[in-house]
């Protein structure tokens, strides 16, 4: 068992996923469980958390679980395998307008913009033309 005297940062926390709210390939199949995820890493001794986001839906999530404490923080930005939400936005410029509103908004909890970069395992989701259009 890990010692509770150590103290851990979770600097990617994907808890605004889908999944942690139950919901998998569209379809609702359990009750979110982000509390209990947290409640868990928080008796291993994890206090501070840095919640991503993989793209617009994601970074609006993070932000709202960002709220939840003092020492959780979120990021704003496009996994690889979403820059295909780019595509749907209309423009890249678009997209970008509209991370710096959410930016602003977000204030000091939004402390970093990633994910950015390449991602080719992930090609099936995001063909490589299109990450490189992109990024």
């Amino acid at each position: 068992m890990i010692s509770q005297t150590l103290r851990f940062f979770d600097i990617a926390a994907n808890l605004a996923s889908e999944h942690f709210q139950g919901i998998y390939n569209g379809k609702q199949l359990h009750t979110e469980d982000v509390s209990e995820v947290i409640h868990r890493a928080e008796q291993m001794g994890c206090k501070d958390f840095l919640f991503v986001g993989g793209d617009l839906k994601d970074s609006k999530r993070s932000f709202e679980l960002s709220q939840r404490g003092p020492n959780y923080f979120c990021t704003i930005g496009v996994h690889p395998c979403r820059v295909m939400e780019i595509e749907a936005f209309g423009s890249l410029e678009k997209y970008i307008e509209e991370m710096e509103r959410l930016i602003e908004s977000f204030g000091p909890k939004c402390v970093m913009i990633g994910e950015c970069g390449l991602d080719y395992d992930l090609a099936h989701y995001a063909a490589k033309e299109y990450q490189l259009k992109y990024f």
